[in-house]
């Protein structure tokens, strides 16, 4: 029998802004650090993010400081916004 090593994923748009049919409010910065720390005990190494979701990479990137890269996944799609986001802090990534 064949073994298969199954990484699994987080996405974090609901630590960035509010979403979907029944939103939620958006955890502040430690309730999201405590959020995200409890998943990477859990075994959580893959994150995704986008600017388009809020601050979540603003959280992700201050719970990943003292991670090295071998220690993480970051799923960041290269997308183009094509309207402006008003929680959006900066600009997207581009690939022009």
């Amino acid at each position: 029998m064949r073994k298969h090593r199954v990484q699994l994923g987080l996405g974090l748009i609901s630590i960035g802004r509010t979403w979907g049919a029944r939103p939620v409010p958006v955890p502040g910065e430690a309730e999201a650090l405590a959020f995200l720390e409890g998943a990477y005990e859990l075994g959580i190494r893959l994150f995704d993010t986008s600017p388009s979701y809020g601050d979540s990479e603003v959280k992700l990137g201050r719970f990943l400081t003292g991670l090295s890269r071998e220690e993480r996944t970051v799923h960041r799609p290269l997308l183009r916004r094509t309207a402006p986001q008003p929680d959006a802090e900066h600009e997207p990534a581009r690939r022009d």
